[in-house]
Protein backbone atom coordinates (compact mmCIF):
# COMPACT_ATOMS: atom_id res chain seq x y z
CA UNK A 1 0.00 0.00 0.00
CA UNK A 2 2.68 2.54 0.48
CA UNK A 3 4.37 1.91 -2.81
CA UNK A 4 1.39 2.50 -4.58
CA UNK A 5 0.09 5.96 -2.51
CA UNK A 6 3.68 7.09 -3.03
CA UNK A 7 3.70 6.30 -6.81
CA UNK A 8 0.44 8.08 -6.37
CA UNK A 9 1.78 11.08 -4.81
CA UNK A 10 4.64 11.48 -7.62
CA UNK A 11 2.21 11.32 -10.40
CA UNK A 12 -0.16 13.88 -8.93
CA UNK A 13 2.99 16.55 -8.45
CA UNK A 14 4.15 15.77 -12.00
CA UNK A 15 1.01 16.63 -13.09
CA UNK A 16 0.49 19.65 -11.27
CA UNK A 17 3.96 20.93 -12.17
CA UNK A 18 2.97 20.37 -15.71
CA UNK A 19 0.48 22.96 -15.58
CA UNK A 20 1.27 25.45 -13.16
CA UNK A 21 2.28 28.73 -14.57
CA UNK A 22 5.26 30.86 -13.55
CA UNK A 23 4.21 34.07 -12.39
CA UNK A 24 6.00 35.46 -15.97
CA UNK A 25 3.79 33.51 -17.70
CA UNK A 26 1.04 34.69 -15.61
CA UNK A 27 1.52 38.04 -16.27
CA UNK A 28 2.44 37.95 -19.85
CA UNK A 29 -1.55 35.65 -20.20
CA UNK A 30 -3.49 38.53 -18.24
CA UNK A 31 -1.70 41.04 -20.78
CA UNK A 32 -2.17 39.58 -24.00
CA UNK A 33 -5.86 39.48 -22.55
CA UNK A 34 -5.96 42.77 -21.72
CA UNK A 35 -4.24 44.15 -25.14
CA UNK A 36 -7.53 41.85 -26.42
CA UNK A 37 -10.12 43.23 -24.14
CA UNK A 38 -8.69 46.83 -25.27
CA UNK A 39 -8.53 46.18 -29.08
CA UNK A 40 -12.48 44.93 -28.55
CA UNK A 41 -13.51 47.75 -27.19
CA UNK A 42 -11.72 49.95 -29.29
CA UNK A 43 -13.26 48.51 -32.64
CA UNK A 44 -16.80 48.26 -30.40
CA UNK A 45 -16.74 52.27 -29.74
CA UNK A 46 -15.28 53.01 -33.60
CA UNK A 47 -18.28 50.70 -35.06
CA UNK A 48 -21.00 53.00 -32.45
CA UNK A 49 -19.79 55.88 -33.62
CA UNK A 50 -20.14 54.86 -37.13
CA UNK A 51 -23.40 54.36 -36.73
CA UNK A 52 -24.06 57.62 -34.55
CA UNK A 53 -26.16 54.90 -31.48
CA UNK A 54 -24.69 54.27 -28.03
CA UNK A 55 -24.36 50.29 -27.05
CA UNK A 56 -28.18 50.13 -25.80
CA UNK A 57 -29.34 52.04 -28.98
CA UNK A 58 -27.57 49.60 -31.02
CA UNK A 59 -28.54 46.57 -29.06
CA UNK A 60 -31.80 47.39 -29.07
CA UNK A 61 -31.86 48.04 -32.74
CA UNK A 62 -29.92 44.70 -33.33
CA UNK A 63 -32.60 42.74 -31.28
CA UNK A 64 -35.45 44.14 -33.30
CA UNK A 65 -33.86 43.12 -36.66
CA UNK A 66 -33.16 39.74 -35.23
CA UNK A 67 -36.38 38.87 -34.66
CA UNK A 68 -37.97 40.30 -37.68
CA UNK A 69 -35.12 38.24 -39.79
CA UNK A 70 -36.53 35.18 -37.48
CA UNK A 71 -40.18 36.20 -38.82
CA UNK A 72 -39.09 36.51 -42.18
CA UNK A 73 -37.12 33.31 -41.93
CA UNK A 74 -40.46 31.34 -40.79
CA UNK A 75 -43.17 32.87 -43.16
CA UNK A 76 -40.28 32.46 -46.09
CA UNK A 77 -40.63 28.26 -44.78
CA UNK A 78 -44.03 28.07 -45.23
CA UNK A 79 -44.36 29.97 -48.28
CA UNK A 80 -42.10 27.49 -49.62
CA UNK A 81 -44.31 24.42 -48.51
CA UNK A 82 -47.47 26.13 -49.54
CA UNK A 83 -46.72 28.73 -52.25
CA UNK A 84 -49.86 30.47 -52.09
CA UNK A 85 -48.97 31.91 -48.52
CA UNK A 86 -47.49 35.26 -47.29
CA UNK A 87 -46.65 35.67 -51.67
CA UNK A 88 -45.11 39.51 -51.00
CA UNK A 89 -44.12 39.38 -47.41
CA UNK A 90 -40.69 38.47 -48.00
CA UNK A 91 -40.14 40.78 -50.68
CA UNK A 92 -41.75 43.85 -49.21
CA UNK A 93 -40.36 43.31 -45.83
CA UNK A 94 -36.86 43.08 -47.06
CA UNK A 95 -37.77 46.78 -48.87
CA UNK A 96 -38.95 47.94 -45.61
CA UNK A 97 -35.87 46.89 -43.93
CA UNK A 98 -33.23 48.10 -46.71
CA UNK A 99 -34.77 51.60 -46.74
CA UNK A 100 -34.86 51.59 -42.78
CA UNK A 101 -30.74 50.66 -42.96
CA UNK A 102 -30.33 53.53 -45.68
CA UNK A 103 -32.34 55.71 -43.39
CA UNK A 104 -30.57 55.21 -40.59
CA UNK A 105 -26.88 55.66 -42.28
CA UNK A 106 -27.91 58.82 -43.74
CA UNK A 107 -29.45 59.83 -40.66
CA UNK A 108 -26.31 59.54 -38.85
CA UNK A 109 -24.40 60.83 -41.85
CA UNK A 110 -26.47 64.52 -41.54
CA UNK A 111 -25.84 64.56 -38.19
CA UNK A 112 -21.97 64.42 -38.22
CA UNK A 113 -21.94 67.56 -40.16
Amino acid sequence: MGVWSNSLRRRRKLHHEKFRLSTEQIQATSTNGIRMVKKYLSEIEKHLESVNETYWQHLKFAIIHSFHFLQLAFTTFIHGLLPCCFVETMSTRIQKIKTELIYRKYNGESQKY
